[in-house]
């Protein structure tokens, strides 16, 4: 049987079909690159320090460090008056850095504040490039001394311990002395953090600077001194009127 003469013969030119449709996606392609592009370059400070405090409210970072990015961030746009997060460079940056009349501590603590948040930029698709690595400031580091037995022993004994404020410090500076908790630590410090029976500081992660739980010992002395105040913490919360079981009278008060 023979074929009929032209039935698998295509009319359409499907070659230059294929090039208009190629072209047209190239096209459509450009566009949506040209976009994403145009919608970094406009991205502004402002709107990005929005957005990264409401990442980081939501993985739950301290309201503190929150509030640090805001000041020094917008710290930097006024001394700067950049806008766009594209337009930071490395000159602006040290730009910031010398109108400050600090110390070069406290430059540095400012300049690792922008970086983090440069980092949470470059993480969110907003800078393609860490330009802001090689950016430091030399700091001479010195290292504190701690007081000794000696010195702790003579304050204390200045302090007249009949009196219930001079008491109250006068833990307070044991506490720390003892056991190496910061202040911060010291003024979130609850009696039922304090194991009276087993002489040890159960300390939650939600009053260390680190977050992780720890059991701190402390000897016979300083149980003394902490069921002295304990009892009169009592007698104070009963004058007015409270609930709480803060250590520092201070706040049994607030």
């Amino acid at each position: 049987m023979t074929k009929r003469k032209g039935l698998l013969d295509v009319k359409v030119d499907v070659k230059d079909l294929l090039e208009r449709v190629s072209n047209s996606l190239s096209t459509a392609s450009k566009s949506s690159i040209e976009q994403t592009l145009a919608s970094k370059d406009l991205m502004s400070i402002t709107t990005a320090l929005e957005t990264i405090t409401m990442q980081m409210k939501v993985s739950g970072n301290r309201s503190r460090t929150i509030s640090d990015y805001a000041l020094h961030v917008e710290h930097f746009q006024r001394i700067t008056n950049v806008q766009y997060v594209s337009d930071i460079t490395v000159d602006s940056i040290y730009k910031w850095l010398d109108s400050m009349n600090v110390s070069n501590q406290t430059k540095l603590t400012r300049l690792k504040c922008l970086k983090a948040f440069l980092s949470r930029c470059f993480d969110n698709g907003w800078i393609g490039l860490k330009f802001w690595k090689t950016i430091n400031i030399k700091v001479d580091q010195k290292v504190k001394e701690g007081a000794t037995e000696r010195e702790v022993n003579i304050l204390l004994s200045l302090l007249d311990l009949g009196s219930f404020i001079q008491l109250r410090d006068a833990v307070a500076v044991l506490v720390m002395f003892k056991t190496g908790i910061r202040i911060n630590t010291l003024n979130q410090l609850e009696e039922r953090h304090i194991d009276l029976n087993n002489n040890v500081l159960n300390l939650k992660g939600s009053i260390m600077k680190n977050y992780l739980q720890i059991k701190l010992p402390f000897d016979e002395f300083l149980k003394s001194m902490l069921m002295v105040l304990i009892n009169h913490n009592a007698v104070i919360r009963k004058e007015y009127g409270k609930q709480n079981s803060i250590l520092q009278s201070d706040r049994i008060r607030v």
